[in-house]
Formats: C-alpha cells, sequence, structure tokens
C-alpha cells in the first residue's frame, strides 16, 4: 500500500494567521498603555533620584541649587548659585545633571512652589538649600493617557511620590 502523507490545508493555515491576528489587535492597545504608564513612572523615579542627589550635593557643598522646569517644552536642568551676586546662578552641564526632556508622551501638568520664597518671582524652579531644606512644592506630571503622578517636595527635606 502506498504512503499517506498529512498536511494542513490552506483553510486551517488561514484560521490560525486569523486567530493570531486577533490577539496581536487585542494586545497592541494594552501594551501601549503599559508602556507608556512605566515610562511616567520611571521618569518620575529619575527626577526624584536626582532631586535627592541635589538636596546631598546642597549640604555637602554648602550651596544653593535650583532644580529649573520649563513648563512649556517640558525640558528640566539643574542650576548652581554662583559666588556672584545672590540671584545668579550656572546651569550643570554634567551628564548626569545636564537638561533633559522628559520624553515623548508626557508632559508637566503643573508646577506650583510656595510664594513665600523670594528667589524666584516665576516660581519655575525649586531650590535646595545647605540646610537640607526645599523648597515646598507641588510637581504634576502627566502622560498621554491622564495619567498622572504627584512629587511633592516639604521644607522638611522630604520628598514624596503620589500615583494617581
Amino acid at each position: 500500500m502506498g504512503r499517506i502523507e498529512r498536511a494542513f490545508t490552506f483553510i486551517e493555515l488561514l484560521i490560525v494567521i486569523l486567530i493570531l491576528g486577533v490577539i496581536l489587535a487585542i494586545s497592541l492597545p494594552l501594551s501601549i498603555k503599559s508602556f507608556r504608564s512605566l515610562q511616567l513612572v520611571d521618569t518620575t523615579r529619575s527626577i526624584t533620584s536626582i532631586m535627592r542627589y541635589i538636596q546631598n550635593k546642597s549640604i555637602l557643598e554648602r550651596k544653593i541649587y535650583s532644580f529649573n522646569f520649563d513648563t512649556v517644552d517640558f525640558r528640566y536642568s539643574v542650576s548652581v548659585k554662583t559666588d556672584g551676586k545672590f540671584e545668579e546662578f550656572k546651569e550643570i552641564k554634567t551628564s548626569l545633571l545636564s537638561k533633559k526632556s522628559l520624553g515623548p508622551n508626557l508632559k508637566i501638568d503643573s508646577l506650583v512652589v510656595k510664594q513665600d520664597d523670594f528667589l524666584d518671582k516665576e516660581k519655575s524652579s525649586i531650590y535646595f538649600y545647605p540646610d537640607g531644606s526645599i523648597d515646598e512644592a507641588r510637581l504634576i506630571l502627566c502622560n498621554s493617557l491622564n495619567e498622572q503622578i504627584i512629587i511633592k517636595t516639604n521644607l522638611s527635606g522630604k520628598v514624596n511620590v503620589i500615583k494617581e
């Protein structure tokens, strides 16, 4: 007797491809949402790490540092008070502290710094002082899915993160 060969029919292959296409169509939006959420969390961690680093640097060097936010271009940078006039700050250009963008799909929803501070009238900077204190501020970061994370600082030097 002859040997019978078994193989997949064209219809069976089309059904498998169709099932894989449906699974991919369902999972892709979920993957994008997860990526954007992780991007927001990662940027928040970076900003809070830089804040803690600046706070320690301010204490060790006995200098005033400012964490500057551009609420139009969604960038941030760090400056240190020069030895000159009280209002003069010099932007730091190291790999860790140079001007950086928040990244795609992220923005600064709002930045509120307590008005008692006499250094910055426009309130786009948070100051770190040699005694370990930080300006009271509330920074809200937002992604394209309208998820928000709030970074709060207080005079005692604490940096708190609240996910909404």
